[in-house]
């Protein structure tokens, strides 16, 4: 369950239904114009792969201190009622939990090492760097990429007047442009 209070008097606004299936031990909310994000899954610290092989394969390295290694889904719902107005699953990634609340877009990003392994003599460890975006309003993926390149930052910067939100990486970059709502 779900419940959102109103921190002024302990009221209880609306109750949810949270997914039947999630098994979670990180729980976050992150709020733009009338819809919530709650962030249910696990929260993927080194100490958790390393105490869960056979569940977690994929090691994941944030690319800043803010930035949490998560798997796990995104639920959209309505702010004022709880509705669920989206879901997204996302795997083996990370979040910053200090991106702006009052932009339209939710940037995933990491740098993911395998666990490694012997091959005809040879010690492998594959890596790659793994990058998402949201839609917030709706939670469709506006851009998705894996790379063999192994960036070490990634970052959002928006236009004074917030028209504008780009996201840069090195080597790249992706523009948005928010339409008036």
């Amino acid at each position: 369950m779900i419940s959102k209070w109103r921190l002024s008097d302990g009221e209880v606004r609306w109750n949810a239904p949270a997914p039947a299936d999630a098994t979670a031990d990180f729980f976050w909310v992150h709020h733009y114009a009338d819809v919530e994000m709650f962030f249910i899954g696990n929260a993927l610290t080194n100490q958790t792969v390393a105490n869960n092989p056979n569940r977690f394969k994929t090691r994941v390295n944030q690319l800043d201190v803010n930035h949490l290694g998560f798997q796990g889904r995104v639920l959209g719902m309505k702010a004022a009622t709880g509705a669920a107005v989206w879901t997204s699953e996302v795997d083996h990634t990370a979040v910053d939990l200090a991106q702006r609340p009052n932009i339209p877009v939710l940037l995933f990003a990491a740098r993911q090492f395998e666990q490694p392994r012997v091959e005809n003599g040879q010690f492998i460890s594959p890596s790659r760097f793994v990058a998402t975006i949201l839609d917030k309003r709706n939670g469709d993926v506006l851009y998705k990429t894996t790379e063999t390149m192994m960036p070490n930052q990634c970052q959002i910067e928006v236009d004074a007047e917030f028209p504008i939100v780009s996201i840069c990486f090195p080597g790249w970059m992706i523009e948005f442009r928010r339409d008036a709502e």
